[in-house]
């Protein structure tokens, strides 16, 4: 049974399939955790708040992580969430918060506890300290015993019709923990999903971005640990933001385009 979570509280780098256009809006969103629930009773409940409001996920092939976050992040429109699974201030792996390509992940324990005394990037550095703070740290669930490795994250707050891109971090380059993946997916019945390895080509861990088109105000999204390899669900951070619109990129373009002939002139 999977474990339910209950909320508490273009450029060409990364080009990804769009379920279908539509007018983007501001919007603010928050995310939350859910724990383990197993009575029948609150299935249907669940359902209706959850589930029933997911919408599919397109997902790109995962990617190995770099040393530049500016290369990495999705380049799009508004940042309505982002977070990083640390949330200690003052310790060896560097600041809570990290920003990066001008975006504020906000260090928190979103899963409901937080992993960063071992070093996820098992000494590895990006030359970066922000970077270097995010992919060093996890948020994880709490609980192993059971086994606490099918887990669901909500983000809320979404606008209903909105295009939105999600990008999700893992990485876990201790020796201890060869070959750990974490599949992520969008909870649906016929389940969109991603195989994350920890492990990245240049020791950074590796990366994946999906888009999908709010079904409502909420989407799922599952953190599973690929064949219950371990015990608990991993994730390092979660980026989430708008698809802008065409006529905004083509904006985008000829202000650039501007900008060199003055430069120019």
């Amino acid at each position: 049974m999977r474990t339910v979570l209950v909320p508490f509280d273009l450029d060409e780098r990364h080009c990804f399939p769009i379920w279908h256009a539509s007018c983007l809006m501001p919007c603010s969103l928050t995310g939350g955790f859910k724990m383990r629930v197993s009575l029948p009773a609150l299935v249907l409940a669940l359902g209706a708040a959850s589930g029933a409001q997911a919408a599919p996920i397109a997902w790109g092939a995962a990617q190995d992580t770099t040393s530049s976050a500016a290369n990495d992040i999705v380049d799009g429109g508004a940042v309505v969430l982002a977070i990083n699974g640390h949330n200690f201030a003052d310790d060896a792996n560097g600041p809570a918060d990290a920003t990066l390509d001008g975006v504020l992940f906000s260090g928190e324990s979103f899963l409901g506890q937080n992993f960063n005394a071992a070093g996820l990037l098992d000494g590895n550095t990006t030359g970066d300290v922000d970077y270097d703070a995010l992919l060093d740290n996890a948020s994880i669930v709490n609980g192993g015993v059971p086994a606490n490795n099918d887990s669901v994250y909500t983000v809320t707050g979404l606008t209903n019709g909105t295009d939105y891109y999600v990008q999700l971090w893992f990485a876990d380059e201790r020796t201890a923990s060869a070959g750990r993946v974490m599949t992520y997916g969008d909870n649906e019945a016929t389940e969109s999903n991603v195989d994350v390895a920890g492990e990245g080509a240049n020791g950074f861990g590796r990366f994946a971005v999906g888009t999908f088109t709010a079904a409502g105000s909420s989407q799922d999204l599952t953190l599973v640990a690929k064949d219950g390899a371990f015990g608990r669900s991993h994730i390092t951070a979660i980026l989430v933001r708008e698809v802008p619109e065409p006529g905004s990129l083509a904006l985008l373009g000829l202000g650039g385009l501007l900008l060199a002939r003055r430069r120019r002139g």
